[in-house]
Order: C-alpha cells, then structure tokens, then sequence
C-alpha cells in the first residue's frame, strides 16, 4: 500500500504534460517523456500499432476521460502495451475511461498490457520496481473477444530469458476495472521461483478494485498465478474461477467468487497445461509442469463464494505430486458451491492444510493429517479432531465419515452449544465433558487434592483436561475461551480428585441441564471466589461440583474458600520478582499485586 502511494509522489517535481492529438503521436509521446512526465491523450483513438515503455522512468498515462483502442498486429505476439523496464500508470483526470484490444489475436495469445522483469535482485514490493503497471480508478482495461483456440487476457507478467521476471510488479487500485476473456491477470507459468523469493513478481489488487471474466467456460479465470510470484488480493476477483493458482504466495483479503452458470461440477485430470475449471471460487492445482511451491493464506474479511464446484478446491493432477506447501483459512465468510464448501487431497491434506476460523458453509472433504480449528461465535465451523472419529464435544459436533472410494472424509457440521467457557468477575469457572479437551492459551485448570475445613486446595493440571474429570479454570475475568476437543489426552488422571465432573450428576452431556435423581447432600458449587453449599437438585451442563462426605471429619460448612498450592509456576507473591516495586490494589473484590509490567493474584499466579 505504502509503495502505490510512493509512487505517485516520487515522480520529477518539473514534470512536464504531452498532449497527444493523434493516434500516431502517442508512441513519440512516451518515448520523449521525462521520469514523472504526464502523456495526455486529447480524444478517443485507434491505434495500430504496439506501444512500448523500455526505459528506466515513470511515465503516467492520462486518459482523460477518453475511449483508445490497440488493434495490434505486429510486435510481440500482438501483444497491445509492452512494458519491457520502467512504470506506467493509467489514469484519467477527466471522467471514466478506457483501453480496449481491437486485434482478433489470430494465431497468437493476445496481452492487452504485458509486464517484463528482470534477472536482478529486485524486491518490486518494497523498491521501486523494475517494471510495473498501475491502473487507477474509473480506469478500465478490456479484452473481450473471442476465438477458437485464442486466449484473451488484460495483463500478463512474462518470463525473460532466464525464466525469471525479478521486480515485475501489477497494481490495480480502487475504482478500477480489469474485464477479460479468458484471464484478468496472469503470471506465465515459465516465470520460476527465484533464490529469493522475495524478487519474484508482486501483484497487488486493491480493496475496491474488480479483475472479472465475462465468459463462464472452462478456460476462464479472473486471477491466475499459473508462474511463481506473490499475491496479495484485497479487492474482487471474479469469474469462472476468480482465482487459481498453480505457483507462488497468495494472500486473500477480498472477494474471490464463481460465476459460472454450468449446470454440473467437473473437475478434470490428466491436463499438463492451463486450467480447467468448474464452478469453484478457488483452485489450488498441483502440477509438475509448473514452478508449484504453493502458499495460500485466506485472511478475516475475505469473501469465498463457489457456485456450481467448490468455495476452495485444492486438487492434483494425475500422476503428479503434491505442491502445496501451505493451504491456511484464517478467516472469512466461505460460502460452497453445488459441490461442497472446501475438498482437499490426501497428499496434501498432511501438515499443510490449516483451518484457524472462518464463517464455513457446506460439505468438507478433507484427506487425513489436517489440523481444523475453527472457533467461530457464529455459523458453521468445524473444531479441531483427529480424521476417522467424532468428537462431540468440541467447539462444534464434526461427524465423519470415510469414503473407501476416494480415500477422503467427508465432515457435516453442526454448532454445539458447549462451544466455550465465560469467567466469572473473578476469573473462575467449573467444566467438565465426556470428552477429552485441549486448554486455550491464559487458561489453567485444576483438580482439587486436599480438603481441610472450609478450604479446599487447587492442584494445576499437568496436561489437558481428561474426559468425565471435573475441574475449576483460572483466566481472565470476563473472558470467554473455547476448549477443542483433545483426543491424545488419557481418559482419566492418576491424582485423587474430590471434584466431581456434571455428568455424574443425572441426564447426558446432550442436553442443557442436568436433574439429579434425588436431593444430593453436601454439594458446593462455585459462586464468585468460593465454593457454596447448593440444595437445589438441576445443574447446567458441562460443570463440576465439590460433595463432602455427610460423615467427615468437616461436617458441612456453608462455604469452602479456594487455595492453589504452591509449585514452581505458581510462588506465592513474596518470591516474585522481588527486585521490583509491590503495589497492592482491589478489583472487583478481589486483591491483587502489581510488580512491573506483571500482575499477579495473592496466590502469586500472574493473571495479566
């Protein structure tokens, strides 16, 4: 983002405008500008021959509010704008405006704009880059037409000798359109990764701007990193496929969608070049035939919407080997298709599949070895399991079924309502389940070992919490953590624990609230800070509760204070950093210790 607006002020102060008032003037035009010199086209032109920039300089192309159309036949594979070295940043200054290609491509691949690079070292995302395109707002760039065997496509990054396009760098602001046959932008699938990848070609399409496709064939796709280069998508990408990536880093922020109108999802293997699309927002395609190396990171904000395949579909083709090395939803509203939300391969699924949240709707095939974690509020989602088992009581019910045909599962999703865990004003609750479960990060959970009169002492847990095991959590008053289903936990705990978990208590896990077959006697539950005696015979689901024996030693007191032992993680405050300043204040009834930049409760656990 800083780069685009360094652009735009880094250009000579004495820059000078050349009007351009034929058609033939306008390749004189930017041959004679200056670095940071204005090229203004004074009326709607046809032009029939390539325009090339090969020079080190910025050069701003005013449209000025007119219509030019490139009917190319010569040159570079009738390429229309030919950017060898340098900038070249479209704009207009006086209403929309426009650059169309006019040339049929006959027997050739037709590039509206094609941007070359460099086999330097030449990072185009945080230097001024080697070469690059801008396109401003209410600025649109068109390749429409049509062909049998042709591919029309509005800005291609292309491969110079070495296979490299080092520095190469697309801007596509707010405001702007990009509208193609076949695809918006391209990276050609010969540029290859280089020693650093940070060289590679950058492409960055800004929030607000639109890179479409008007065909809904097979063959049509708004962004296509077919060679290795960096993404980063904050803007709409729209098409048959709006996104499909054979090579390079890709980072979602924006809108990806479908737009195809075919009445069934096919999804084609055998094929050693282009694409084949069927319906799905996203394809993550591994083929050897390409530089692969394959990162995609789907960000909070992003919009992914399939239509009649897939919101993400990650595939390899026949015979070859996985390239993903990172597939992450971080976040997002993904919206399936007629065929599912997200489908991904057995041999990629191992290690580099990752689901931290996101809003998912639809059927997820996914291959054994990912890790899904999703704890989302609202909508579907899925937790954290291990493939081949159900695990109800995590964040939400995940059920699985395995497909001895594909070798894939298929998971169908619920929300569940024991999802997460609030802290009281004190920083305290009870939880329990019938299955194991993983403990959030500023989350402590203990068992109760001893009880002595009216104080009951804390223990930690050394590991998560076991399935049927009542506990009390610590964390910060107020905060609400979800606790993910943990199947590597033992199932029960060698420590004697006088904390019963809720399900002891009457009734299943399955429903709200748990009625107790008869009165129980002595039973303290938690109230604020403390343990208070509780005569009532229902309890909510997924608590723990402390029962003193009728006959003990104690008799039944009306209240049982809360003491956590003393271990090397939890010192009482007197022997914690003792070098700094103590200063004692309450918060919410509570005393707490501030030494520093640390606060600690009084029985010296640190709770901020």
């Amino acid at each position: 983002m800083l780069m685009a607006a360094a652009l735009l002020i880094s250009t000579n102060m004495w820059a000078a405008t050349l009007l351009v008032n034929e058609a033939s003037d306008l390749q004189t035009q930017i041959n004679a500008a200056q670095n940071g010199d204005v090229v203004k086209l004074m009326g709607n032109f046809n032009v029939g021959n390539q325009i090339v920039l090969n020079a080190d300089k910025h050069i701003i192309l005013d449209l000025n509010g007119t219509d030019m159309v490139i009917n190319n036949t010569s040159g570079v594979k009738n390429v229309g704008i030919l950017i060898q070295q340098g900038i070249l940043e479209i704009v207009t200054t006086n209403g929309e405006a426009s650059i169309a290609n006019g040339s049929d491509g006959t027997n050739y691949t037709v590039d509206l704009i094609r941007v070359y690079g460099t086999s330097e070292d030449k990072d185009a995302r945080i230097e001024t880059p080697y070469s690059q395109v801008i396109v401003g707002d209410k600025v649109t760039l068109e390749n429409t037409k049509t062909g049998s065997g042709k591919k029309f496509n509005v800005i291609t990054i292309f491969q110079n000798a070495d296979k490299l396009a080092n520095g190469a760098r697309v801007d596509v602001l707010s405001g702007a359109l990009l509208s193609a046959t076949t695809y918006g932008i391209k990276v050609n699938g010969d540029v290859i990764k280089p020693t650093d990848a940070n060289n590679s070609p950058y492409v960055y399409i800004h929030k607000g701007a639109t890179v479409s496709t008007n065909e809904t064939g097979s063959g049509s796709v708004a962004a296509y990193s077919s060679g290795y280069a960096r993404w980063l998508i904050e803007g709409t990408c729209t098409g048959s496929t709006g996104l499909y990536v054979h090579s390079g880093q890709v980072q979602i922020a924006g809108t990806i969608e479908s737009t195809n109108d075919s009445p069934t999802h096919t999804t084609k293997t055998g094929a050693n070049s282009g694409v084949n699309t069927g319906g799905s927002a996203i394809v993550v395609e591994s083929n050897d035939a390409y530089p692969g190396a394959i990162e995609v990171v789907i960000t909070e904000g992003s919009e992914i919407s399939g239509k009649n395949g897939y919101a993400i579909e990650e595939t390899i083709e026949e015979g070859y080997t996985s390239e993903v090395q990172m597939i992450t939803i971080q976040g997002g509203d993904i919206q399936g298709g007629a065929a599912g939300a997200i489908i991904i391969t057995d041999q990629t699924a191992d290690d580099n599949v990752t689901v931290v949240g996101g809003d998912i709707t639809g059927n997820i095939q996914i291959a054994n070895g990912a890790t899904i974690v999703n704890n989302t509020d609202a909508g579907n989602g899925m937790s954290q399991f291990l493939p081949g088992g159900t695990n109800a009581e995590s964040a939400y019910i995940v059920t699985v079924d395995q497909d001895d045909v594909t070798g894939k599962y298929s998971y169908s999703v619920v929300p569940d309502k024991s999802k997460s865990v609030v802290m009281n004003a004190f920083g305290w609750s009870t939880f329990s389940a019938n299955a194991a479960r993983k403990l959030p990060t500023g989350v402590t959970a203990y068992i109760a070992k001893y009880v002595s009169g009216d104080a009951i002492t804390l223990s930690p847990l050394a590991n998560d919490i076991p399935a049927n095991t009542g506990v009390i959590l610590s964390g910060k008053a107020g905060n609400a953590y979800t606790l993910f289903g943990n199947d590597a936990v033992p199932s029960t705990i060698e420590d004697v624990n006088q904390l019963v978990a809720a399900s002891e208590w009457g009734g299943s896990l399955a429903n709200d609230i748990y009625t107790a077959d008869a009165a129980k006697d002595n039973v303290y539950v938690l109230s604020g800070n403390e343990l208070l005696k509780y005569t009532g015979k229902q309890m909510k689901v997924n608590k723990a509760y402390l029962q003193l024996p009728a006959a003990g030693p104690y008799g039944a007191p009306k209240r049982v204070k809360l003491v956590v032992a003393e271990t090397e993680e939890t010192q009482a405050v007197d022997n914690v950093e003792t070098t700094i300043e103590a200063v004692k204040f309450m918060e919410n009834g509570q005393i707490y210790i501030r030494r520093g930049e640390n606060i600690y409760n009084v029985q010296g656990q640190i709770v901020k």
